[in-house]
């Protein structure tokens, strides 16, 4: 079955909070500790609720069941204050990925795969040449099997000197074909 791909409604706001939250508290557990998942879901969250209004979240939905959420920006993130350096420009104009999180209930049913490609023909129209992401562990291995390649580690700073290891990956895009 085929995930519908459409933009996010801002009355889905606590839906979709949710779903992220059981999504990186599921997909995450395996690779951080539960106090750490924690204090990342209430200091940084898991989406910037602005990019609703952008008309740049995505969500997918299967069987008109939501499944999964992503989205791009080309915003400084609000969690960028929790890095303990600003992290250089790409060489082309980028975007960020965000919010990219599928429910556990639908995971292998490439539901993450249609909604990164949904985002990328979106950075493409709009003109930019990559797609960037900061990818806790947990997403790391999905990201590289699309083509997202490993530029450098970073840990986001979490009170009590907890830490969220990332690691910041980007793809190059090719550039939208525009008709003449």
């Amino acid at each position: 079955m085929t995930p519908t791909i459409r933009a996010a409604r801002p009355e889905e706001l606590e839906n979709l909070l949710a779903m992220q939250f059981r999504s990186l508290r599921v997909f995450g557990a395996a690779f951080h500790e539960r106090d750490v998942l924690e204090a990342a879901l209430a200091q940084i969250g898991t989406m910037d609720p602005r990019l609703i209004g952008d008309g740049t979240l995505l969500v997918a939905e299967l069987a008109g069941r939501l499944a999964g959420s992503a989205g791009w920006t080309t915003r400084t993130p609000l969690y960028a204050r929790l890095l303990p350096a600003t992290l250089p420009a790409l060489p082309v104009p980028s975007a960020r990925v965000r919010s990219l999180f599928v429910d556990p209930d639908v995971a292998g049913l490439g539901v993450g795969r249609c909604l990164m490609a949904a985002v990328e023909a979106q950075i493409r129209e709009a003109g930019l040449g990559a797609a960037e992401l900061l990818a806790p562990a947990s997403a790391e291995p999905f990201c590289a099997r699309l083509g997202y390649m490993a530029l450098s580690d970073h840990a986001l700073e979490l009170a009590e000197g907890m830490v969220l290891p990332v690691r910041r990956m980007a793809r190059q895009l090719e550039p939208a074909l525009v008709a003449a």
